[in-house]
Formats: structure tokens, C-alpha cells, sequence
């Protein structure tokens, strides 16, 4: 990774897009291209996939049709999540300031995932009508998924401009992020 595009650092060993399987015109290397194109909802990045390794190189006419290009897609902010699985877990934000009327999610908890929210004060202390007893569960693998409190209030409206918290419940669930929208 790279803040700069000077400066490369190896966050992990862990491959970012895996080799296809074996028999696929991607099974034994890849070479990405430099960028991204965001489609959509979704973040498409492409590379060259070959059915042999660096060190099997052969003439190039050997060469031709054992190569294809390939889109690697994924969810817009889908490179990092808070993962927690069944046994759940939980967070909170440090004190911010927000604007907007709503606070929405990019997560995924679908099948028997859940997440729920609390907003507290900057102490920490959860706002009446905002704890998480409050929280209608946010159960489905969306970009955009609303949060609401007492069965469908999303208006956060009278708590813009002050300082807040945000405290997130998970079970089996990914959270990629968060924002507050009009």
C-alpha cells in the first residue's frame, strides 16, 4: 500500500486476490494493474492471470491464449472490516462531531448476523432513546443500510453539531463503515 504512490509499504503476505483454481487461466500468477474504477457500488481493479508460474516462463508463442484479463470486484470501503463472529463483539468510536440527518452502514450480516448501535455522549453514557436497547437490529448485507431506534426513527437531526459517540454491537457480522448522510 501506498499514501504517496512513492513510498510501497507490505501491510500482509495474505494475498489480496487469490489464484483461480487450478486449470483456470489465472491458477498460477497474477500481475495487477495500477488503479481502480468504481462502478456503481462496487470498486473493480483489473490484472493479467496466467496458467504458469514466474518461473515457467515460455516463448511467446507458447504463450499466446494461456492469459486473460480479469476484473477483480468488490464493495465500495471493502478492504478493511470489524469482523465479529457469532460469539459477537463490540466497539466504540472516539467523540466526534457530525452533520446530516441519518447514519447509515456498509456491512454484512446476513444469515443470522446483527448489528445495532448506541449513541452516547462523550463520556460515554448512552443518550436516552439512542441506547441499544433502543436500536432496531440492522440485519442484511447492504451499502447503505439505515440505522433506526424505537421501531424506525432514523432522524438524528437534533444531535448534529454536538459531540457523540458511537458504540456498535456485532454478531457474526462485518462492519466496512459508517457515515451520516442527508
Amino acid at each position: 500500500m501506498s499514501r504517496d504512490g512513492r513510498k510501497f509499504h507490505r501491510v500482509s503476505r495474505q494475498p489480496y486476490v487469490e489464484l483461480g483454481r487450478e486449470g483456470a487461466l489465472d491458477s498460477r500468477t497474477e500481475y495487477m494493474y495500477i488503479g481502480m474504477l468504481r462502478r456503481g457500488p462496487d470498486l473493480l481493479q483489473y490484472y493479467v492471470g496466467y496458467d504458469f508460474t514466474h518461473g515457467e516462463y515460455v516463448s511467446f508463442d507458447e504463450m499466446r491464449g494461456r492469459g486473460r484479463v480479469f476484473a477483480a470486484r468488490q464493495r465500495r470501503d471493502g478492504f478493511v472490516s470489524v469482523h465479529a463472529g457469532q460469539a459477537g463483539g463490540q466497539f466504540s468510536t472516539p467523540p466526534v462531531v457530525f452533520d446530516g440527518r441519518r447514519l447509515v452502514l456498509n456491512l454484512d450480516a446476513s444469515g443470522t448476523g446483527a448489528v445495532t448501535v448506541e449513541l452516547e455522549d462523550a463520556q460515554g453514557l448512552p443518550l436516552r432513546g439512542f441506547a441499544f436497547a433502543d436500536c432496531d437490529p440492522v440485519l442484511q448485507n447492504q451499502m447503505a443500510a439505515p440505522v433506526s431506534w424505537r421501531q424506525g426513527g432514523t432522524d438524528l437531526s437534533a444531535l448534529a453539531g454536538q459531540t457523540v459517540r458511537l458504540a456498535f454491537r456485532l454478531h457474526s457480522a462485518d462492519l466496512y463503515s459508517f457515515q451520516f448522510t442527508e
